[in-house]
Order: structure tokens, then C-alpha cells, then sequence
């Protein structure tokens, strides 16, 4: 805390502009690391054939939609620490962290269930052809699986934004994007000691469910 506290100090009372830019910047990669993963999905669907990547297009806009709950909760909890830190209250700052987390994971849950036992209807609602309905739902389910520890994610983001720590979040994201890259890669293609799940493998997974 009492790290956390100095570092609070030397932010709000130095030269903003420096501030700001310090603040900024980490912000900044993240959201191409971000812009990365979300590209990285698609080309490399693309190279299998057009329907995964359409079907994987689909399928990133929903989960862009679920996971609209994860951000706004995350802007509130940079809100309410960022007041608590600045009142130094870090009692309460902890507090807010810890119930932010607890709220994100059963959020999480809660949306993860309707989303893996819906998945045909949601499907349907959100207008993907009938050509790739079916491998569609099967991508929506081991995505909606991803949904709990990419809240955890963002949340503690949040945490650590508040308290001035920026560059936690953007080593975080730094290696998600490393993992993301040589998963995505390895398992499409069967690169080193991982399997190729191009689109056959794909159609056996779904068969699998």
C-alpha cells in the first residue's frame, strides 16, 4: 500500500503532461496487442477456408457484445479506487477490488451457462447464414468458456489502472498476446508438438459435443 500511495503521490503531483503520457502510453499498446489477437483470429481463419472465417468473424462480434458487462464494470471500479486512492483510503480501495472481482466472476458465470446452453438460439438471433450455423455454435461454446478468466482480465486491468500501475496490465497483455500468437499458429497448422485443428479438426470437435 504504501508503494501504491507513493507512486499516487508523484502522478498528481508532477507535471501533467508527463503524467498523462505515463498513463497513456501503456494504454496505447494494449489496445493494439488487443487489435493483434482479434486480427491474428481472423487471418489465420482466413487461411483455412472463407467459411471459418466468416464463421469466426460472426462469433467475435458476439463475444464482443458478452463481454460489454466485463468493461462497464471495469470503468466503475477504475472510478470508485481511483476516488478511494485519491481520499487515501486504501482499505476501501482493497475492498472495491476484491468485491469488482467477485461481481466480474459471477457475471462471468451467469453468461457463460446462458451462453453454452443457448448457443443455437443465440446463433439464430444473431443472423449467421444456415451454411455455417453448425461450426458457428461449436466456436461459441469453447468461446463462451474463455469468458471467465477474460473477465478476471480485464477487471484486474482495471485494479491495477487505478492505482497507477499501468505497466502490470500491458505485461499481462504482452504475454496473452504471445500465448494467443503461438497457439493460434501451432494449433492450426500443427506446428511443433502441438496438433493441427485446421477445419477437419475443427469438424471433429464439433462432432464431439
Amino acid at each position: 500500500m504504501a508503494e501504491t500511495q507513493g507512486k499516487h503521490e508523484n502522478i498528481i503531483s508532477g507535471n501533467l503532461w508527463k503524467s498523462i503520457w505515463q498513463l497513456s502510453w501503456p494504454m496505447l499498446i494494449i489496445m493494439i496487442l488487443n487489435f493483434i489477437i482479434g486480427f491474428t483470429d481472423i487471418y489465420v481463419a482466413g487461411l483455412i477456408n472463407p467459411q471459418i472465417q466468416a464463421a469466426v468473424g460472426y462469433i467475435s462480434q458476439l463475444y464482443f457484445l458478452v463481454v460489454i458487462v466485463a468493461n462497464a464494470v471495469s470503468v466503475g471500479t477504475l472510478a470508485l479506487i481511483s476516488r478511494a486512492i485519491g481520499a487515501g483510503d486504501f482499505g476501501r480501495a482493497l475492498h472495491i477490488s476484491r468485491q469488482s472481482l467477485l461481481f466480474g466472476s459471477l457475471s462471468a458465470v451467469t453468461l457463460a451457462a446462458a451462453g453454452f446452453f443457448m448457443h443455437n438460439q443465440i446463433i439464430v438471433l444473431a443472423g449467421v447464414p444456415p451454411e455455417i450455423r453448425e461450426i458457428s455454435a461449436t466456436f461459441f461454446r469453447i468461446f463462451v468458456l474463455a469468458l471467465g478468466p477474460n473477465y478476471l482480465l480485464i477487471i484486474s486491468n482495471a485494479v491495477f489502472n487505478a492505482s497507477g500501475e499501468v505497466k502490470k496490465p500491458l505485461m499481462t497483455m504482452s504475454v496473452v498476446t504471445v500465448v494467443n500468437l503461438v497457439a493460434v499458429y501451432g494449433l492450426v497448422f500443427g506446428l511443433g508438438p502441438f496438433p493441427a485443428l485446421d477445419i477437419e479438426g475443427s469438424q471433429r470437435l464439433q462432432h464431439s459435443h
